[in-house]
């Protein structure tokens, strides 16, 4: 799964999981997960709110290490993205993902980050409540209802 490290000005506050990945990879009601850092592996507690509207992670240690590969990416200020991988029971790998593999998690899940659009004439597009129109670049997006995910 892609997760993403929350950001406020002052810096990393939590590692955002989303609704979805919560409802697939965590068990109900869990009490702690453990991380594996790649040079550290910690056991992260998972607050009540996580199941229901706070989908976060929320650890200082998490966060020092989140801050950390935020500097070393350069993002600009943009959030970063990273893998969450199930290694066992209620226990994860977390490695940063490149800016390819960000995109494309970006476009497998277009209800969380993009407005679908589509190419085809405006008449079809009404039928299933899509605007028609172009990427941000100017080139033509795939139809999402037709085009495989990516």
């Amino acid at each position: 799964m892609i997760v993403r490290a929350q950001v406020n000005g002052r810096g990393v506050t939590a590692l955002h999981v989303g609704t979805n990945n919560v409802r697939r990879f965590f068990p109900s009601r869990i009490p702690a997960i453990e991380l594996d850092l790649g040079h550290l592996k910690i056991q992260c507690e998972l607050h009540p709110g996580f199941w229901q509207d706070e989908p976060e992670i929320r650890d200082h240690r998490l966060c020092t290490w989140l801050e950390t590969k935020r500097r070393q990416s350069k993002s600009g200020g943009r959030p970063i993205y990273l893998a969450m991988i199930p290694t066992q029971p209620n226990s994860f790998r977390l490695q940063p993902v490149s800016l390819e593999t960000q995109i494309r998690s970006k476009i497998s899940q277009p209800s969380c980050y993009l407005r679908p659009v589509c190419i085809a004439p405006a008449s079809q597009c009404s039928n299933h409540g899509v605007s028609p129109g172009r990427s941000t670049s100017g080139s033509p997006l795939r139809h999402p209802i037709t085009s495989p995910v990516l």
